[in-house]
């Protein structure tokens, strides 16, 4: 008798939680839709730079330029991953001084972006989705089967949804050598952010301090599917970096990013495991400002990192890599 009635309580738990979860999951959907708002930007044409193709197996022309140096002579090659709806021509905001210091920069869009081709059955958005990541895949490949780019290629440059991207590709690709990045994040940070904000606004007090943790996490996983099903837009976020991963990775954030704060940057390195990474915080800096707060500060912290000095030799705060002050679990 009693085995019974707790196998039937059991049952009635499992319908009520099931159901729970689907009617908030349907709630929770349109919070993908909500997609932050930034201030519209132009960025002007550089005359000077070539302008570069790169066939997409898709079918697609992925478009860019490259800034070479007249003399022939370059200290190596950045990558450099634009922002959210940014021109390849962006480049020139956030890369001049590594330009002026000896390096080539290569810039390339992202399908639906700036010059690339179109989609008609793409729309791209905020969040990094596989879509993006293929794209930098492809741009990649095209360096290294480019003998002139391979033997210059130093590593990779991203700002915003161009560093989340390139954070998550090069989790999957061991062999880059160096990734450099401001505003970095993951699509899991924002969708948890989210459902807080929206937990705290619409669900009882007392029922948020019940629904253990896992459930609310099922429930977003769930939302997040549904999601995808409905858009075709697939999301990508990065794996764990492996333990051998000899990537050096530099994390820039702004002291007064609003949208992608500090402690994201902090929990980018310990939620995948990035053993080589070091953390800068840019002092007084919006979204994506920090060169135009401090643009010889800011040039100075990413040729420090390229050349390899430290932060005390090249006279640039740096915060402890959280790696080596992380307890142990």
């Amino acid at each position: 008798m009693f085995v019974s009635a707790l196998l039937v309580a059991l049952c009635l738990g499992l319908v009520v939680s099931s159901t729970l979860q689907v009617y908030y999951a349907l709630k929770i959907v349109p919070i993908f839709n909500n997609e932050p708002t930034f201030k519209e930007e132009t960025f002007p044409v550089i005359e000077w730079a070539r302008s570069i193709s790169i066939a997409h197996p898709r079918g697609y022309q992925l478009r860019g330029s490259l800034y070479t140096h007249a003399s022939g002579k370059s200290e190596g090659l950045i990558l450099f991953v634009p922002e959210f709806d940014a021109t390849h021509y962006s480049a020139w905001k956030y890369c001049e001084g590594l330009y002026a210091s000896g390096y080539d920069i290569l810039s390339v869009n992202f399908t639906g972006q700036g010059e690339s081709d179109r989609d008609p059955r793409y729309r791209p958005r905020f969040w990094v989705g596989q879509r993006e990541r293929e794209d930098l895949g492809v741009v990649l490949d095209a360096i290294r089967e480019n003998p002139e780019w391979r033997s210059e290629f130093t590593g990779i440059f991203g700002v915003s949804r161009g560093a989340a991207t390139a954070f998550a590709v090069v989790s999957r690709r061991p062999e880059i050598p160096l990734l450099m990045t401001e505003g970095a994040y993951a699509n899991s940070q924002i969708v948890e952010r989210a459902v807080r904000n929206w937990m705290n606004f619409v669900l009882p007090p007392l029922l948020c301090r019940v629904v253990p943790l896992w459930h609310i996490m099922k429930t977003v996983e769930f939302a997040q599917l549904i999601y995808q099903f409905k858009t075709g837009y697939w999301f990508c976020d990065p794996r764990r970096f492996a333990a051998n991963q000899r990537t050096r990775v530099l994390l820039m954030s702004g002291s007064k990013d609003r949208y992608i704060p500090r402690e994201f940057t902090d929990d980018l390195v310990t939620r995948f495991n990035v053993p080589d990474a070091e953390v800068c915080i840019l002092e007084g800096a919006n979204h994506n400002h920090g060169r135009i707060v401090d643009p010889v500060g800011y040039d100075r912290r990413l040729l420090s990192f390229l050349r390899g000095e430290s932060a005390r030799e090249s006279g640039v705060r740096r915060q402890q890599n959280i790696m080596e002050s992380a307890p142990a679990v």
